[in-house]
């Protein structure tokens, strides 16, 4: 598989899902929590900001060059069908869902905490 034009923060997965449908997964980044059972909220359900924090592993996936057909190009060794110059893909569809949340600090003019969430993207 070659990607021209599309730079994913993170490739996490490849799989076959059937005959006709390849699923490829991007991670835009993840969250770390502080888990060492110290500092206030120690072994309580509440939230210390301090305690976690998020990582991206660059800019966000640009889905509107992944959801493209024309982005895509699957080869194969093995399949004459594809050979080795390749073929697009029939169609591109694309789910996004948050990956993971860190909450940050409160935000008075929100009435709510900042939140972090870098998303996960699935390309079938």
């Amino acid at each position: 598989m070659f990607i021209p034009f599309v730079q994913a923060t993170q490739l996490t997965n490849v799989s076959i899902i059937d005959k006709e449908i390849i699923l490829v997964t991007f991670v835009d980044g993840d969250v770390l929590f502080r888990d060492d059972a110290t500092g206030a909220s120690a072994y309580l359900t509440a939230n210390d900001a301090t305690e976690n924090s998020t990582v991206l592993f660059g800019n966000p996936l640009n889905i509107s060059m992944a959801s493209m057909v024309s982005t895509w190009t699957i080869r194969s060794n093995d399949d004459a069908f594809y050979g080795s110059s390749g073929r697009s893909p029939q169609a591109c569809y694309r789910k996004s869902k948050i990956h993971a949340m860190a909450q940050n600090n409160w935000n008075m003019s929100l009435n709510d905490f900042n939140y972090d969430a870098p998303m996960q993207h699935q390309i079938f």
